[in-house]
């Protein structure tokens, strides 16, 4: 009978290893228990970008090695304090997921990072996030709030295990056997203290670095003032109008040039925090020479091959903003007096994208613009109906259906759907992250 080795995956699966599972044997003949992960790096304890540990209190329970599969208790704020998450956190823990600890990880550890964002970071806006049990955890982050700091409470930890038979010309045949708590010798504790902030690492918040002056040769063409207007330059859109450009001339999409601050919203267009002001400023610079806020789209052609042509006909600046949830120009533009019911023809509503993204922020300003709460020009569901049918809730969903409920928001529909997703999480377009906030939102549903 062959016998059942345990071992890790960078090992080879050899007969040197003596801890033999007996009991495996029967059922796994021929078998080689082996480490489900290769390598070391493992997944990063926050969402993306540089981390810095701002403390750590050591645990005491059973160590945590590299491949390890760990549950965290995470919350997550802002530096202004605002919560944007909490609750678990799974994720496979690697050399490189807490930079910088002094003492071995070990359940019931407790460290404070800083994710380090800067105004010049170009990465979206909006991170959404799911833990290693997508069906528990799911997260929004934005990343134009400031520092971020993320708080771990290391509460769990085990080891994945597969069970590997034999390698084949079309790959291993290998049997996933879940996860393991593996029992541990405690680590040699470090000598000095390794409780309390480490030297020099208070919250970190760097300056925005000083914008170049702009080229003025890069505007001299006809499409100039659509260019700056859509890089954030004020001060090139009002030299331009002075000289004459036309603030409500339509390009060969469709566009005006004011519909190019909305547009340099989306993700594709790289955010940048630094940013933000100059294009409140174009806006405002558009005003001034008469540009009208609430122009729509016009018919043009399509933005690249494979697009459709006029595919955003009818829609203004704010519904470019409002769906990136850019609720700082949202908030300058509805001041200004734009229409909050922007849509593009045959799309959502602008109070539809923003719920969907779970931006309460966004949605909270266009309500008390006086957004039509219970909007359906598609035919595909109101607000709130097309809210509970995204693929991953988090906590800024809640919020938003909050938002909407309060606002007067017809909920039936919308309970209905959700309660069948609940119940049938399988294929067929049910299944979806974080089944908790869901009922959560389900809860806030019930008359």
């Amino acid at each position: 009978m062959n016998v059942v080795v345990l071992q890790e995956l960078r090992r080879p699966c050899a007969s040197s290893t003596r801890r033999a599972l007996i009991l495996l044997a029967p059922l796994l003949l021929g078998g080689c228990l082996q480490s489900v992960h290769k390598g070391a790096s493992g997944a990063p304890a926050v969402p993306v970008g540089t981390v810095r540990l701002l403390s750590e209190t050591p645990g005491r329970g059973r160590p945590v090695l590299p491949g390890d599969r760990i549950r965290v208790e995470l919350i997550g704020r802002y530096a202004n304090g605002e919560v944007w998450g909490q609750g678990p956190y799974t994720f496979r823990a690697g050399t490189g997921s807490y930079p910088d600890l002094r003492a071995p990880l070990q359940v019931g550890a407790e460290i404070t990072m800083q994710l380090v964002t800067t105004p010049d970071d170009t990465t979206n806006r909006l991170h959404p996030f799911p833990g290693g049990d997508i069906e528990r955890e799911g997260y929004q982050v934005r990343r134009d709030r400031g520092p971020i700091i993320i708080e771990h409470r290391v509460r769990h930890v085990c080891r994945p295990m597969k069970v590997f038979f034999l390698q084949t010309g079309f790959g291993p045949i290998e049997m996933e056997l879940g996860c393991w708590p593996i029992p541990r010798a405690r680590p040699r504790r470090p000598d000095g203290p390794t409780e309390g902030a480490p030297p020099d690492r208070g919250i970190l918040d760097p300056p925005p670095t000083a914008r170049a002056p702009a080229d003025p040769s890069r505007y001299e063409g006809l499409d100039g003032l659509y260019l700056a207007a859509r890089e954030g330059r004020p001060e090139v859109v009002g030299r331009l109008l002075r000289q004459g450009r036309d603030a409500a001339a339509a390009d060969s999409i469709g566009f005006r040039p004011i519909h190019y601050v909305g547009w340099a919203q989306r993700p594709m267009e790289r955010f940048v925090p630094a940013l933000e002001q100059a294009y409140l400023d174009v806006v405002d610079t558009f005003r001034v020479h008469g540009a009208a806020l609430d122009a729509s789209v016009g018919p043009g052609q399509a933005l690249a091959p494979t697009l459709s042509a006029n595919e955003y006909r009818g829609q203004t600046a704010l519904g470019f903003a409002a769906d990136e949830c850019a609720d700082r120009l949202v908030r300058h533009l509805l001041a200004a007096g734009a229409k909050p019911d922007a849509r593009a023809d045959g799309a959502a509503p602008a109070l539809t994208a923003a719920a969907r993204n779970g931006c309460p922020e966004t949605v909270g300003l266009l309500l008390e613009a006086g957004a039509t709460v219970d909007w359906d020009p598609q035919g595909g569901g109101t607000p709130l109906e097309r809210l509970i049918a995204v693929s991953m809730f988090h906590q800024g969903h809640r919020e938003v259906a909050k938002l909407l409920i309060r606002a007067g928001a017809r909920t039936a529909t919308a309970r209905e759907r959700l309660t069948e997703r609940l119940a049938n999480p399988g294929p067929g377009g049910f299944g979806f992250g974080n089944r908790p906030m869901a009922r959560e939102i389900l809860a806030l549903l019930r008359p």
